[in-house]
């Protein structure tokens, strides 16, 4: 399992405990919080706006 003290997270994932094993990899039960905007709150410009955001938070260069 985990260790209780920490919190483990991927990305917006938070890692609850290992449920199985293998030999190439573990399986861990996770549990992932999605938010979900209603089509009448989104504006062209609020989307285009995510999508630079999004774009910078993945963005690997030196």
């Amino acid at each position: 399992g985990l260790p209780a003290d920490k919190e483990a997270r991927v990305d917006c994932s938070r890692l609850l405990r290992t449920t199985g094993r293998g030999s190439f990899a573990k399986v861990t039960l996770a549990q992932m919080a999605i938010r979900v905007v209603k089509e009448t709150q989104q504006s062209s410009s609020s989307l285009q706006h995510f999508h630079e955001v999004h774009s910078m938070k993945v963005l690997n260069h030196p």
